[in-house]
């Protein structure tokens, strides 16, 4: 546990499941109960046993303790010098020890309480500058491993997710877009970044964020486990179907891709490594047979009686 969350279960345990008068209630009893043991048995330096239940009480509930304590603490003061314990009579010399106690509790109350306020004063401010440190490291977080034009999950991303794969079957699809230099060059790159957001948005909804990969450049990634083949193979059409659907303003150019996926288990993060690399092949496989297609295949490992 850190330290910051052992100060926030310390403070939340004295100063909010604790009510007020429950608070008050536990300091006047624990110093009344100091007052009767030290009179009782006669401590010789009384005060020293109740300035510690004092300190300690101001320290714990800050306030709400160190007051009442305080009142106790004045109480047995005046109870303890006064001329038969009647609290009124004093001789001159008890008078001036009863003085000098006040005037120390009274400082020593205000001291304590006024370092348990700037404790918590100070807590709130580091828990609220925590929660906002947090924040922005989420969102650095978030900026790190996400592409910040289209939406989905960068190369970083796909690594760190390597070993949420292992021992599944899964779909690799690896999509390259046809002709996007010639978008870029004839119509400018913000053409082309709008190709790349529209794809990324249907992949977003057909296979989800989490799964979806802006690879590089204009090429994307897909690794699911959600599919059997006969469903992916059916995803993937109408991923072609949305695509073949998005027009670029003032461009009579078609937007199309090609793509070629595996299917296999994953069981080392070099299977992965393999399958990309496999589906890369037969995405250019397709690129060379026309483009705007997908071609598929599945992923045969090569030494599984070697693992």
């Amino acid at each position: 546990m850190s330290t910051l969350e052992i100060k926030e279960e310390r403070f939340n345990h004295f100063d909010e499941i604790i009510a007020l008068p429950y608070r008050i209630f536990i300091s006047v009893m624990v110093m009344l109960l100091l007052a009767f043991l030290v009179f009782k048995f006669n401590v010789a330096n009384p005060n020293m046993i109740l300035v510690s239940g004092l300190v300690i009480l101001s320290s714990i509930f800050g306030m709400s303790g160190g007051i009442p304590s305080a009142v106790v603490m004045i109480g047995y003061t005046m109870f303890f010098f006064s001329d038969g314990h009647d609290f009124r009579t004093f001789n001159e010399i008890n008078s001036q020890k009863v003085i000098v106690s006040l005037i120390g509790i009274v400082i020593i109350t205000s001291f304590i309480c006024y370092l348990k306020g700037s404790e918590n004063s100070a807590y709130k401010q580091l828990k609220h500058l925590t929660e906002e440190i947090n924040e922005d490291n989420k969102e650095l977080e978030e900026a790190s491993t996400v592409d910040p034009l289209t939406d989905v999950h960068n190369r970083l991303f796909l690594r760190r997710n390597y070993n949420n794969y292992i021992n599944k079957n899964v779909h690799v699809l690896m999509i390259d877009l046809d002709n996007f230099k010639t978008i870029n060059d004839n119509y400018g790159h913000e053409a082309g970044d709008y190709a790349l957001v529209e794809i990324a948005k249907v992949l977003k909804d057909l296979f989800g964020r989490d799964n979806s990969y802006r690879y590089g450049g204009d090429e994307f990634l897909v690794i699911t486990d959600q599919f059997d083949e006969e469903s992916f193979a059916k995803q993937c059409e109408e991923l072609k179907k949305r695509v073949d659907q998005i027009s670029l303003e003032n461009c009579d150019m078609k937007i199309s891709f090609s793509a070629g996926y595996v299917y296999g288990k994953v069981l080392l993060n070099d299977d992965l490594r393999k399958m990309f690399s496999e589906a890369d092949k037969i995405l250019y496989y397709a690129k060379s047979a026309g483009k705007n297609q997908i071609k598929n295949g599945k992923y045969i490992r090569r030494n599984e009686n070697n693992i």
